[in-house]
């Protein structure tokens, strides 16, 4: 395999000869069968958008027809499933570099790596048979659940100046994205406090924080969280 040179010279019945040409061409009898990268495109290991995309960078320049989304084995882990068809761009012209794009919904990851059935052409036509040498699959996790919270009190009827501890409950962890700012008291009082149980807020589901009344007042379905504060 590599690049070769032919020389032509033509001549005819009487001996007369023309002057040569030169014919330069690549010749290639090796189906691809690696890839030198797969990752997610924006390098970020989480995504919630309802839609991953993966880079793949194969080793040698290939049909850009001859790629789809099902030379790829695409999993879903937890509670993550495909939510329409995965594709490939792009489908046309020749390269190394294609991106899949898979829609998915839920919680939980999506990871893809080339199939070892792939069946990927090069631009001499030979067609891939078997991967081999592939990386590592990439992998993403995925989560299109917006969390909920529910709210309760160690007191539930307050006179001024009174104090009660609020526990608020999430259904997974929110990080720092939750504040005094996103619970609405309604005039209730003032808030202090506000921590998350065990200090991390990337890991813990439980919020308290400290009311105190500033009017006599039954806190029942008072005390509310703002939609989308985390």
């Amino acid at each position: 395999e590599g690049s070769e040179t032919v020389w032509v010279r033509h001549i005819d019945s009487a001996g007369n000869s023309s002057s040569p040409t030169r014919f330069d061409f690549t010749y290639d009898t090796s189906a691809p069968n690696q890839i030198t990268s797969l990752v997610r495109n924006d390098g970020i290991g989480t995504d919630n958008d309802g839609s991953v995309q993966f880079k793949v960078v194969f080793a040698d320049t290939v049909a850009a027809g001859s790629v789809s989304a099902d030379d790829f084995d695409i999993t879903f882990g937890g509670g993550a499933t495909m939510n329409g068809t995965a594709s490939v761009t792009p489908s046309s012209g020749t390269g190394d570099t294609f991106y899949l794009t898979v829609p998915y919904t839920g919680e939980g990851t999506v990871s893809v790596n080339v199939a070892s059935t792939a069946t990927i052409e090069d631009l001499a036509g030979n067609t891939s048979v078997s991967f081999n040498g592939l990386v590592s699959p990439a992998a993403v996790n995925v989560d299109t659940v917006a969390p909920t919270v529910s709210i309760s009190t160690d007191d539930m009827y307050l006179n001024i100046g009174d104090s009660a501890i609020l526990t608020f409950t999430f259904s997974e962890p929110v990080g720092g994205s939750f504040g005094d700012g996103d619970i609405n008291l309604n005039g209730l009082g003032t808030l202090s406090g506000l921590a998350a149980s065990g200090g991390d807020p990337a890991t813990t589901t439980t919020w308290t924080a400290t009311l105190t009344a500033a009017v006599s007042t039954d806190t029942a379905n008072v005390i509310s969280v703002a939609t989308g504060a985390f």
